[in-house]
C-alpha cells in the first residue's frame, strides 16, 4: 500500500483544517475528495505518487480558484450574458451521463450512468482502454458504449450527455 493512503496522513489535518484562515467559505470536502481521486489516477495511470500534504494544498488552491471563478462569473451573467437553459424533459426519460479520461500514453478510462427522476440510477459501468488516441476519441467511445448499452438494455426514452463540449 501507497504510504499516501496510509491511516493517519491527511486525515486529521483536513478535519481540523482552518477553512476560514485558508480563504475558503465553502464545503471543502468535495475538494479533499476531488484530490483523492486525481491523485489515484495519477498513481495508477501514470505511476506518480503525490503526497498527503501536497493534496491537500492542491484541493485548497482549487477551492479558491473556484470560489474566485464564481464571482467573475456572476459579476458577468449581470451584463447581460444569457445562462444555458436545460429543456423540461417528462419522468419516464432516462437520462445517460457520460464521461472519459485519456493519459498521453494513450490509456483512457470510459464511464456512464443511466438514471431518471423516479426510479434513481438504472445502471452505470467503466471501462479501461488502451492505445487510444486522443481525449476526444475516448470521450466518443465513452458515448458509444453508453448507447450500446441503452440498445442491449432495451431503453428507449433516453437523453445522453456528456461534458465535452466538442462532440
Amino acid at each position: 500500500m501507497s504510504a499516501l493512503f496510509q491511516p493517519g496522513n491527511c486525515c486529521a489535518f483536513v478535519l481540523h483544517m482552518p477553512l476560514c484562515t485558508a480563504g475558503i467559505s465553502s464545503n471543502f470536502t468535495s475538494w479533499v475528495l476531488w484530490g483523492l481521486w486525481t491523485t489515484r489516477n495519477r498513481l495508477i495511470f501514470e505511476n506518480r505518487s503525490t503526497s498527503a500534504w501536497t493534496m491537500v494544498d492542491n484541493a485548497s488552491s482549487a477551492a479558491r480558484e473556484w470560489l474566485l471563478a464564481q464571482t467573475i462569473g456572476t459579476t458577468k451573467q449581470a451584463q447581460g450574458s444569457v445562462g444555458l437553459e436545460l429543456p423540461p424533459f417528462s419522468p419516464d426519460v432516462v437520462c445517460c451521463n457520460t464521461d472519459a479520461a485519456w493519459t498521453a500514453s494513450k490509456r483512457a478510462g470510459l464511464g456512464w450512468c443511466f438514471e431518471n427522476v423516479s426510479h434513481g440510477v438504472y445502471s452505470e459501468g467503466s471501462w479501461a482502454l488502451d492505445h487510444i488516441s486522443s481525449p476526444l476519441m475516448a470521450e466518443a467511445l465513452a458515448m458509444r458504449e453508453a448507447m450500446q448499452v441503452a440498445k442491449r438494455t432495451s431503453l428507449l426514452n433516453v437523453w445522453f450527455r456528456t461534458s465535452s463540449l466538442e462532440l
